[in-house]
Formats: C-alpha cells, sequence, structure tokens
C-alpha cells in the first residue's frame, strides 16, 4: 500500500437512491431476482458516485442494509426482533429507537453478512477499477460488539449491557476475521456508541474491548473506527 498523506473515503454508508427508498417500503411486490436486482443496482450506483469523486478508498455504501447498525440483529440468533417500532410519527431519536428482547444464547452461524457484501463489491467494481492506474481500495464496515449491545435488553442470562458486549464480541470477531481470509485489506470497525456514552463510562474498559475485538486482525489488514455523536 502507497503512502498517501490523506486518503479519502466516506465512513461507510451513503444515501439510498430514491427509487430503492421506495421499492424497500413495497418489497412484497418484488421477486426475490428483483430484489437481487435492486441491492446490485444500488451498490453500483453508490460506487460509481465514489469512483467520479476520486475516493482512495471504497465502499458498497452499505446499500444492502436497511440500517447501518440495526440490519445485523437479522443475523444473530437468541433474539426476538421488535415487531413493530415504538415511535409511529418522526424519526426516533437515537435514544428512543426500540429494543430487541434476548430469548437465548446469542450466536451467528451464518456469520454478520459483510462477508458476501465484500465479495459483491469486487464483483461489480472488478471491471470499473482494473483498468485505473491507481485503483482504489475496497473497504468494509462492521458494527463493534459494544454498539450492538445497545439495541438488545438484558435478560436473567446477560444481566448488563456488558454481558451482553462480551457475547457478542466473538461474534463480530469470528467476522473480521473472515473478512480477512476473504481479502479484504480495508476493516471499519464503527463503535459510535463508545463515544456517544465515554463520558459517563470508563474509556479503558472501552480501549480494552476495542483491543480484544480487532486483536485477530490486527497487523494483517488497514484497520480502522469510527466513532460519531461529537465531541463527549
Amino acid at each position: 500500500m502507497s503512502a498517501i498523506p490523506l486518503r479519502t473515503t466516506v465512513i461507510g454508508s451513503y444515501p439510498f437512491p430514491g427509487w430503492l427508498e421506495f421499492a424497500a417500503q413495497h418489497l412484497d411486490q418484488f421477486g426475490e431476482a428483483d430484489r437481487a436486482e435492486l441491492i446490485e443496482d444500488a451498490v453500483a450506483t453508490a460506487v460509481r458516485d465514489q469512483l467520479d469523486a476520486g475516493l482512495d478508498i471504497i465502499t458498497d455504501g452499505e446499500q444492502t442494509r436497511l440500517d447501518f447498525n440495526l440490519s445485523f440483529y437479522g443475523f444473530i440468533e437468541g433474539i426476538e426482533l421488535e415487531s413493530a417500532s415504538p415511535r409511529r410519527f418522526g424519526p426516533p431519536a437515537h435514544d428512543q429507537r426500540g429494543k430487541h428482547q434476548v430469548v437465548g444464547e446469542l450466536r451467528a452461524p451464518r456469520g454478520l453478512g459483510t462477508v458476501e457484501d465484500f465479495h459483491r463489491l469486487k464483483r461489480l467494481t472488478q471491471s470499473a477499477i482494473s483498468h485505473l492506474p491507481s485503483p482504489p481500495t475496497l473497504k468494509a464496515s462492521v458494527r463493534g460488539p459494544y454498539t450492538l449491545s445497545g439495541r438488545l435488553l438484558p435478560n436473567a442470562q446477560y444481566k448488563t449491557r456488558w454481558e451482553l458486549t462480551e457475547a457478542l464480541l466473538p461474534l463480530v470477531r469470528a467476522e473480521l476475521e473472515a473478512l480477512v481470509r476473504s481479502g479484504c485489506t480495508e476493516i471499519c470497525v464503527d463503535e459510535p456508541s463508545m463515544s456517544c456514552y465515554a463520558h459517563r463510562e470508563d474509556p479503558q474498559r472501552f480501549v480494552n474491548i476495542f483491543n480484544r475485538t480487532v486483536e485477530a486482525i490486527a497487523g494483517r489488514c488497514h484497520l480502522s473506527t469510527h466513532l460519531c455523536f461529537g465531541n463527549y
């Protein structure tokens, strides 16, 4: 990887095209092949925008995810997905989003979906970047365990958010290892909740959680993290 003083990229997520927003509200009218085409067209559009902008690192725009975070719960066993949002009018604030019940051991036997997304990104960008003198790096983004734990309700098995985090940590770590094995050299671990709550929690505990999450891939890829909600 050549040394570039400042590499340009998007964090990971990218706005959905209007037609994808519309289609997502009427998925019952689409067949399996139609839905696959929707996803591929949306990814191709996001990739084209990033290439036209000349970014050094591009993503799939997370076009396969209904939300940068919430879609991951569909891959996790042991939870009962919330049936309906508690807020019907206006967008819910960060602390008003609904939560899922934990009903068993947290497992992800199919992974968390990012490896399939990365393979799709590689396939769709192969012809578009192969002729470029300095082709962009392809990046994958994965939610960290602390951020994922924030939408789960503690129960008798996992009594606190910290215990939920510890249960999710090996699932995320396994996903990161699978991404590296698939050839991904640029990975962002998104932990916005760490910055959101750092002012009232133990920051060193967050450092420990993050380090254990990424220890298996440290040094095997270019690793970054995404923190948001401003400077607490």
